[in-house]
């Protein structure tokens, strides 16, 4: 059964419950001193998260600077009794542009510090927690570094003015961290933390602004065998060794 929920803009802990999973404690800050909250009140549709936001973004005028701002988001989620969770993807669109005379700079930049933590799996703690980094993949932005990417007065020919829409795609494998760690079973609980940045920067004679309007938080939610499925397996593979053998015989 699918569901919405929703909750206050979360400078204070919230939690909320989706269709097989539970977010706890979904909190944001700024490091950069902006006003909060800057995601706005979050909501879950099914198992999604998503927020709306209405201020966060980072301008700089004709006169040049640069403007930052810098959300701190973090949860927890929890998986549903009889479920896992094999991947997550975080996604936020927005706005963006770009204006100014020949020569000048302007810069707009998005950057995405991400970290998963899995604690548990198949509900039981793990000794020490297991970090999943994502993968990233932009529209309309060109990759500036690691984590961030952006767009620039200087791809474009002198005197443009540059009006686009962007997306930011973070995808966590977490069933391939738990493979590669030799780990078996299915993850059942995990911290989220992220850096969610916005820059403009200009010198004089330019102007860059960039907005966020919408951010969602996906996972991939799947049922735990059960272990009389394992079970009926393990006796066919069984089986099928038996009659492998007395074929060899």
């Amino acid at each position: 059964m699918n569901f919405s929920l929703s909750a206050p803009a979360s400078t204070i802990p919230v939690t909320l419950a989706g269709a097989n999973v539970v977010y706890e404690d979904i909190v944001e800050s700024s490091h950069a001193g902006d006003p909060e909250p800057l995601f706005g009140p979050p909501s879950v549709v099914g198992d999604s998260l998503v927020f709306y936001p209405t201020s966060f973004y980072a301008q700089s005028g004709a006169s040049g600077g640069v403007d930052l701002t810098d959300g701190l988001l973090k949860f927890r989620l929890k998986a549903a009794d009889g479920f896992g969770i094999t991947s997550l993807q975080f996604s936020d669109f927005g706005g963006y542009s770009l204006a100014g005379i020949s020569g000048a700079t302007g810069i707009v930049q998005v950057s995405t510090p991400a970290m998963i933590e899995i604690t548990k799996v198949d509900g039981v703690a793990l000794s020490s927690p297991i970090l999943v980094s994502p993968t990233r993949t932009y529209t309309n932005l060109i990759p500036s570094g690691p984590t961030s990417g952006q767009d620039s007065l200087a791809n474009y020919p002198p005197f443009s003015l540059v009006s686009n829409d962007w997306t930011t795609t973070l995808t966590f494998d977490i069933a391939g961290a738990l493979a590669a760690k030799g780990i078996s079973g299915m993850a059942t609980e995990l911290n989220y933390t992220m850096d969610n940045i916005l820059a403009a920067l200009t010198s004089q004679g330019a102007v860059a602004s960039i907005d966020k309007k919408r951010v969602a938080v996906d996972p991939t939610v799947e049922p735990v065998p059960e272990p009389a499925a394992l079970a009926l397996a393990f006796a066919a593979g069984a089986l099928g060794l038996a009659f492998v053998r007395r074929r060899v015989s």
